[in-house]
C-alpha cells in the first residue's frame, strides 16, 4: 500500500515538473538564468543555510537538555545533517526524524526523551512556520485568497491544540490509553510528553529560537533571490518561503517536488517576476540544500564504519 502511494506521488511529481516546463517555463531561458548567477550572493546564501542548521541543532539540544538528556552539541549537528540527508531520498521528512531519534537514543540512552524531543521540536517549528505564513497572507496579501488563509489558520489551531493535548497530563493519559487500545501496543513515548507540562516558559524559548531559525533561513532565501537578480525585499522573501513551506505540506508529491516550483511561479507572478526566474529560485533552493545535506551522508557512512569496528 505504501509503495503504491509512493509510486503515485512520484508520478504526480513528474507530471507537475512536466507541466512546469511544458506550459509555464521556457527551458532555454531557465538555463540562461542559471548560467548568469551572482556567485558571491549564492555562497552567502549557502553560508546562512549552514547557520540555520547550527541553530536547529542548538534548538534540539536545548529541548533534550531541559529533559536532563545530555547530548554533545556537535553530535546534535551531526545527527541533524544526517537527518537532512535522509529527507532528500525518503518520501517525507519522517525518515530524517526517525534517523535523529535513533541518533539521540544512542547518545542519551533515553529512547522516550529522544523521540518526544524530535516531535516537540517539529511541532514548535511548524507553529513558527504557520505564524509567519499567516502573517504573510494577512499583512502582505501574498496569496489574495481567503480560503488559503482559513486553511492556514485551521492548521495552526490544530497543531497548537494537539501540542497542548500532548503536554497536558490529564488529556495525554486519555489519548495514550485510547491509542494503545486501537493500535494494541504500548506507546510509552507518548507518556513522556507529560513531563513538558511544567516547562512552558522553556518551550516558549524554543519557539523564539524557531523564529530566529526562520529569520536566518529567510536570509538564505533572500541571498539566493539576489543571486538570480530578482528584485524582492527580505520580508517578502521570508514570507513567500514560509507560505510555500505550508503549500508543500499537501502530500501529493515527494517532498513537494514540482509543487514548490509551480508555487514559486504563481506567487512571484504577483510581483511581476518571470516564471524562469521563479523556477530557477526553487531549483537553487533545492540544490543548495542537497549540497549542504550531502555532508550528512558522508557523516552517516563514517559513523557506520566506526560502528562496524
Amino acid at each position: 500500500m505504501k509503495n503504491k502511494k509512493n509510486i503515485i506521488k512520484a508520478i504526480i511529481a513528474i507530471l507537475l515538473i512536466g507541466f512546469l516546463f511544458g506550459y509555464l517555463v521556457d527551458f532555454g531561458k531557465f538555463i540562461e538564468t542559471l548560467t548568469s548567477l551572482n556567485i558571491t550572493y549564492l555562497f552567502i546564501g549557502i553560508f546562512f543555510l549552514i547557520c540555520s542548521v547550527f541553530i536547529s541543532a542548538f534548538r534540539w539540544k536545548y529541548l533534550l537538555s531541559i529533559r536532563n538528556a545530555k547530548m554533545n552539541y556537535f553530535a546534535a549537528v551531526k545527527e541533524y545533517l544526517i537527518g537532512m540527508f535522509f529527507n532528500n531520498f525518503l518520501p517525507s521528512s519522517v525518515g530524517g526524524d526517525v534517523s535523529r531519534m535513533i541518533g539521540a537514543t544512542k547518545a542519551t540512552g533515553n529512547k522516550e526523551v529522544a523521540v518526544s524531543s524530535v516531535i516537540v521540536e517539529r511541532m514548535i517549528g511548524l507553529v513558527a512556520l504557520l505564524i509567519l505564513g499567516v502573517f504573510g497572507i494577512i499583512y502582505l496579501d501574498v496569496l489574495q485568497d481567503t480560503l488559503f488563509l482559513y486553511l492556514a489558520l485551521g492548521l495552526l489551531a490544530f497543531v497548537i491544540g494537539m501540542f497542548l493535548i500532548l503536554i497536558n497530563k490529564t488529556t495525554n493519559l486519555k489519548v495514550t490509553i485510547f491509542l494503545e487500545k486501537i493500535l494494541k501496543r504500548k506507546l510509552t513515548f507518548l507518556s513522556d510528553f507529560r513531563d513538558y507540562s511544567n516547562l512552558s516558559y522553556k518551550l516558549f524559548y524554543v519557539l523564539l529560537i524557531s523564529f530566529v531559525f526562520r529569520i536566518v533561513e529567510g536570509l538564505f532565501v533572500y541571498f539566493i533571490v539576489l543571486s538570480i537578480g530578482i528584485e524582492l525585499s527580505y520580508l517578502y522573501a521570508i514570507v513567500f518561503f514560509a507560505s510555500i513551506g505550508i503549500i508543500k505540506m499537501i502530500p501529493i508529491a515527494p517532498n513537494g517536488l514540482g509543487l514548490s516550483a509551480i508555487s514559486w511561479v504563481y506567487l512571484l507572478e504577483f510581483m511581476s517576476i518571470s516564471a524562469e526566474m521563479s523556477a530557477s529560485l526553487d531549483f537553487l533552493i533545492i540544490t543548495t540544500s542537497l549540497l549542504v545535506s550531502s555532508s550528512g551522508g558522508i557523516l552517516w557512512m563514517l559513523n557506520g564504519k566506526k560502528e562496524k569496528k
